[in-house]
């Protein structure tokens, strides 16, 4: 069953607090390589991306999470969503031109992950991206 947008944002607030820290998917050599949550709200998180140069504050939209996993719940991309499948959906947000940030790609598979709603796969290559798989 999907979940409704109150539902799922009362499993982000639930498992998702402040101060959290997520292990970025591709490690870089002698790097931190985080993204930490530095606020969170019903409507946006932002987060702090570290890296082996300046840190970086990226917003996002609680919406644009949870449309994903709908998306992926309904089947939109088929049976998982690449990287690449987010940058096409919304390159807005997913692609590092005006406000956008290619780094939201990764950040959003974290969250579903530690949601408990998909799988992560993939390599973080153009060949291999990253893409996620729904828990059903």
């Amino acid at each position: 069953m999907i979940y409704t947008f109150e539902q799922f944002l009362s499993e982000l607030h639930t498992k998702i607090k402040m101060g959290k820290v997520f292990n970025n998917l591709r490690k870089r050599r002698n790097s931190k390589n985080t993204s930490e949550i530095i606020s969170i709200d019903d409507n946006s998180i932002v987060y702090k991306r570290e890296s082996d140069k300046n840190p970086k504050k990226i917003p996002i939209k609680i919406k644009i999470i949870y449309d994903v996993y709908k998306r992926l719940y309904e089947g939109y991309w088929g049976d998982k969503c690449s990287s690449n499948d987010l940058r096409k959906y919304k390159p807005e947000v997913f692609v590092s031109i005006g406000s956008g940030h290619g780094c939201n790609c990764t950040f959003v598979f974290l969250v579903l992950k530690e949601l408990g709603f998909v799988m992560i796969e993939g390599e973080g290559v153009s060949k291999n991206p990253f893409y996620i798989i729904m828990k059903k």
